[in-house]
């Protein structure tokens, strides 16, 4: 009897971190298939994770300014409203306690406020590569950003955003490694 029960939980525990694992595949796919395209340009940092592999750490403008940044608090998860310029990269228009129902935008917690400017979490911060291409993407990804142009494409659904895609010199980072 004390198997068999050892036995159902066993089986209850590894069906719950499947489906964990499972839904959170399901939900950023699903933001990659439907989710609005969104440009950001990206800074160089010097990255290793050893419990996670080789990346490219990334960082983007994500502040605003904003008269009413008394209002918030830092460590609070507000909305950030997108808008994208002439040349189609994005930069934070504006800031909401209540989600959008127009506008697009990014759930984001704040990290620090100081005076009107308000700076919120990186969301985009790592972008992981083939430990075979980590080298190069890395030598390139920086090459590029002090010569060329970096960015970053993602997706962005009902305020959750996927990182889809790294560009440097204005092709994916894997053509442009290829090329």
């Amino acid at each position: 009897m004390k198997n068999r029960i050892i036995l159902v939980l066993f089986i209850v525990s590894a069906a719950a971190q499947l489906f964990i694992a499972v839904s959170s595949l399901v939900f950023n796919e699903r933001i990659l298939s439907n989710g609005a395209v969104y440009r950001f340009r990206t800074e160089p940092v010097d990255p290793y994770d050893p419990f996670r592999g080789k990346y490219i750490e990334l960082d983007v403008h994500r502040s605003i300014i904003t008269d009413e940044a008394y209002r918030f608090d830092e460590g609070e998860k507000v909305y950030v409203l997108l808008k994208r310029d002439e040349d189609l990269f994005t930069s934070f228009s504006g800031i909401s306690e209540d989600k959008p129902s127009s506008a697009d935008y990014i759930k984001l917690e704040i990290d620090y406020i100081s005076g009107n400017e308000i700076e919120f979490k990186n969301p985009f911060d790592r972008y992981y590569i083939d430990e075979d291409y980590a080298e190069e993407a890395e030598t390139a990804y920086w090459s590029e950003s002090f010569d060329g142009e970096t960015y970053i494409e993602v997706r962005v659904l009902s305020g959750h955003a996927v990182l889809e895609e790294l560009f440097l010199g204005g092709m994916p980072v894997l053509d442009y490694l290829e090329s």
